[in-house]
């Protein structure tokens, strides 16, 4: 690969078929945004380790002197990444390597994904994409690479239209027979759930029908984090399964309340005060643990609600 181009001092990109592809970003923080254009050019891959601490080719040989000054958006250094909606491809280890990115934001004609592009992305906890919960994204083929806890956020225009939480879950192979024949192990419903796709469209319906399996195998906190999604919103949500989720939380809120306030877990408790669906009975004995903890950012939080 040889890059055919420098922008400034920030990007270096080469030109494919009607746009460009973006090789390496350089900045001064660890968030990395994307343009959408660069010289009249629409930004439409991400190339091969583009974010990756290894170099992609041709970089050394035509990175100017103006760039080389600054630091490339690449590994550890890399925390947040977001792609314009003109971007349709991310190269092969594209993200290699940058275990501290904890959010990625993308649109919906970003369908083309190679493999093993966020291997060793063991922090990424947040997708945001940039498209209705009803439309066709790439989405499962991200999901795919994640086998960590993740968020999944639909937005349009800068509004939430739907969030979901992809339990985390582990892959082991066990041999099961004196003749060296190894079974694939599952643990976890983070698989099940990564799976609940028609035609590259989540299947709300079927995401609903892993809860019960889930009950068995998640922390309480991750199933309640599954409830709240589903209940604040209830995009294609039966009501059996509002039912369902509803029992699930009266049953469990006030003790995952307790175990977030004795663990001063505020963003976790910020998010199911922002949920909106707590019960007032459950939040006022929170208020009352909170207090005789001392916990003082703890009783802001339930006070202001998040």
């Amino acid at each position: 690969m040889a890059a055919e181009a420098v922008f400034g001092d920030r990007i270096l990109y080469e030109r494919i078929g009607g746009g460009i592809r973006l090789i390496r970003l350089y900045g001064e923080t660890g968030e990395a945004l994307v343009p959408a254009e660069v010289d009249a050019l629409t930004v439409k891959e991400i190339g091969a380790y583009c974010f990756s601490e290894k170099k992609p080719e041709g970089v050394e040989e035509k990175a100017a002197e103006g760039i080389t000054a600054k630091r490339p958006l690449s590994g550890d250094f890399v925390e947040t990444v977001v792609l314009p909606d003109t971007v349709t491809a991310l190269g092969a280890y594209a993200f290699y390597g940058c275990r501290r990115l904890a959010s990625l934001t993308f649109g919906k004609e970003l369908t083309d994904i190679q493999n093993d592009a966020f291997m060793n992305c063991r922090s990424l906890k947040r997708l945001i994409v940039h498209a209705a919960p009803a439309e066709r994204t790439g989405l499962k083929r991200i999901l795919s690479q994640l086998k960590e806890e993740v968020a999944v956020v639909f937005e349009e225009n800068g509004e939430v239209l739907a969030e979901l939480l992809y339990p985390g879950f582990s892959e082991t192979y066990e041999e099961i027979s004196p003749a060296h024949i190894f079974g694939l192990h599952i643990e976890g419903e983070g698989k099940r759930a990564r799976e609940q796709f028609a035609a590259d469209v989540v299947d709300f319906s079927g995401y609903d029908r892993i809860f019960p399996k889930s009950m068995c195998e998640e922390s309480d906190l991750t199933l309640l984090r599954m409830a709240a999604c589903r209940l604040r919103w209830p995009v294609g949500l039966t009501e059996s399964a509002k039912e369902m989720y509803l029992s699930f939380f009266r049953e469990k809120e006030t003790v995952v309340l307790r175990e977030l306030i004795d663990r001063r877990r505020a963003g976790e408790l910020g998010f199911l005060l922002r949920s909106g669906i707590l019960s007032g009975e459950a939040r006022r004995e929170a208020i009352r643990r909170s207090s005789a903890l001392g916990w003082t950012e703890g009783n802001l939080l339930l006070i202001r609600g998040g």
